[in-house]
């Protein structure tokens, strides 16, 4: 069993799904993904690791514009960094981070 992933919205009996059609077709899953995959990349971008719980909206949105300069940075300038990830991981991570961002959506994370 791995890590997974979901993008919920925080209510006063817990959390609710959201809604896969918000991110549109570029997700295969809707709004959830394999956290285990992702987890090296997106806590060496953001310090931040997908093995929590839950991470409020106020978190995730911090994370969204840590990756969104790392996304930049990467997109134009693959020869300046050694440690150089795939630019689909990383475009992946910078769409769903952003889908989250603007939705004010936090992360639920299982194991």
């Amino acid at each position: 069993m791995g890590l997974d992933t979901q993008a919920v919205r925080q209510t006063h009996d817990g959390f609710e799904d959201v809604d896969a059609e918000q991110f549109g077709d570029y997700f295969e899953y809707g709004g959830y993904f394999r956290g285990k995959l992702y987890n090296n990349l997106v806590e060496k971008v953001t310090g931040v690791s997908l093995y929590n719980e839950y991470i409020p909206p106020a978190i995730v949105s911090e994370m969204y514009g840590k990756i969104h300069g790392y996304y930049h940075i990467q997109k134009f300038c693959s020869q300046c960094d050694e440690d150089y990830v795939d630019g689909t991981d990383l475009e992946f991570l910078y769409h769903f981070f952003g889908v989250c961002h603007e939705s004010n959506l936090g992360l639920r994370n299982d194991w």
